[in-house]
């Protein structure tokens, strides 16, 4: 299933309704495209606001992020469109220059200024196998679920933000 209409981004693993497990990883993607191939990254971070509760049905995503959802950012490698994307047909990725995100403590807690330097380095220096970023959990067994609010959220100050210095 596509969410792209979703408020949220998240990655869950969650038990089915009808049974089996339903799983997701969140996509987000900046226009970096302003910044020189050539340009030295100073610094780069990236602000989550925790989403929940939310009008979205099962329990992981009516309750905010949960469970042992310790996550890593992971950049995208191939081309994805969001009106289309599933579990199916995600992009790839790479795993250079991960950046690992704790287990929340709390269900509504936010994750500001998280260093992704090292990340946005590789995206700009490598801009034709860089599609932004993707949310994935650590483990995907249910039942957990890590949710930020996406830029289709009525509360604009909580989209996700990243601010590159170059």
């Amino acid at each position: 299933t596509n969410y792209n209409l979703s408020d949220h981004c998240s990655a869950v693993s969650q038990p089915g309704a009808s049974g089996g497990v339903n799983k997701s990883r969140g996509l987000i993607e900046f226009a970096l495209s302003s910044i020189p191939s050539d340009a030295t990254i100073l610094g780069a971070f990236l602000s989550l606001s925790a989403s929940g509760p939310t009008d979205a049905t099962g329990a992981v995503t009516t309750v905010g992020s949960v469970g042992a959802n310790a996550c890593h950012l992971l950049r995208i490698s191939a081309a994805w469109n969001e009106n289309t994307v599933t579990w199916n047909n995600q992009p790839t990725t790479s795993t250079e220059d991960a950046v690992p995100l704790a287990q929340s403590t709390y269900p509504l807690e936010n994750y500001p200024n998280i260093d992704v330097t090292a990340l946005v380095q590789d995206m700009v220096s490598d801009p034709s196998n860089s599609f932004g970023f993707m949310l994935k959990l650590d483990d995907e067994t249910p039942s957990r679920g890590f949710l930020v609010f996406d830029s289709n959220s009525a509360h604009a100050d909580k989209w996700p933000a990243l601010v590159v210095v170059y």
